[in-house]
């Protein structure tokens, strides 16, 4: 991926690198604030990615087939040319066989595994989402959880207290009568 001179990449300009993505999909619990943060910009960033490997294998299939378009012109130029017939299966076979075609089949085979890993990544950047809102929500209920022990030893201090006070002041009530 080429980076625009001078620039940081951004996930505005669509110019980040997989690897930079995927450096966004792990987090720990201590950061999920800022993995919800991060994770919009994030998933854009995924996306962009497999739009553009999504045009890549497009253009990719577009010189596969004009490829294939010249080697069946050029077999049945040779053909038209040594006076041989030829029918529509010998064609397609000379076809397929062509060296050109057969390199630009392996690159948009290529291409189109890279397009299924694309769409894992932003399928990754889901799941991330769903992971931030699983930790987010056991951090809250631990907060309550945190609480409600904050309230009953709280309770517990103002019982102690009460209870110290009471034996207290009782015995200086014994003492004046």
């Amino acid at each position: 991926m080429k980076k625009k001179s001078g620039k940081k990449p951004s996930v505005l300009t669509g110019d980040l690198s997989v690897d930079q993505i995927l450096d966004q999909v792990d987090f720990e619990d201590e950061e999920v604030e800022h993995a919800a943060r991060t994770l919009p910009k994030c998933f854009l960033e995924a996306a962009r990615y497999r739009i553009r490997i999504l045009r890549k294998r497009q253009g990719l299939e577009q010189k596969l087939d004009a490829s294939r378009v010249d080697a069946a012109i050029s077999a049945r130029a040779n053909a038209y040319g040594s006076g041989t017939k030829i029918t529509e299966a010998g064609i397609k076979e000379l076809v397929e066989g062509d060296e050109v075609v057969r390199a630009n089949v392996a690159v948009v085979k290529d291409a189109q595994q890279l397009e299924e890993f694309a769409k894992l990544l932003v399928e990754c950047f889901r799941m991330k989402k769903s992971a931030v809102q699983v930790v987010a929500s056991l951090a809250g209920a631990e907060r309550a959880v945190e609480r409600y022990f904050d309230a009953v030893q709280n309770k517990e201090a103002l019982t102690k207290l009460r209870d110290n006070a009471r034996i207290k002041y009782e015995d200086a009530s014994e003492d004046i009568r």
